[in-house]
């Protein structure tokens, strides 16, 4: 993931697949909640058969360099199919009726 200096957010695209990654990490700042809530929701949605692991989950190997020394890490990484089913999940309007969208301010008279 890179956030550009405008404060765009961009990720890893797959044009092979026709899709992007990002971890719970990166699916937490785009929607703004915390990781955790991104991997309860992933859980849920799997627990549902809503999406499947093997098709919506991949591993990222990720070298840091930690002191001075280079430390590996598998990451796993969400495609865009997940990352559409955890905003849906993570916003105040998911739920039964999600597909009206937000809820709209009634007027005042």
């Amino acid at each position: 993931m890179y956030q550009a200096k405008d404060g765009a957010i961009e990720l890893r695209g797959d044009t092979a697949r026709e899709t992007l990654w990002a971890t719970q990490a990166e699916i937490a700042a785009i929607f703004g909640v915390n990781p955790q809530a991104v991997t309860k929701h992933i859980k849920h949605i799997y627990a549902e058969g809503e999406l499947e692991g093997g098709a919506t989950c991949s591993k990222l190997e990720q070298v840091r360099t930690e002191g001075s020394r280079a430390v590996k890490r598998t990451l796993d990484v969400y495609n865009l199919d997940m990352m559409i089913a955890v905003g849906t999940a993570s916003t105040p309007w998911s739920g039964p009726n999600s597909a009206s969208g937000p809820p709209v301010p009634s007027e005042s008279t």
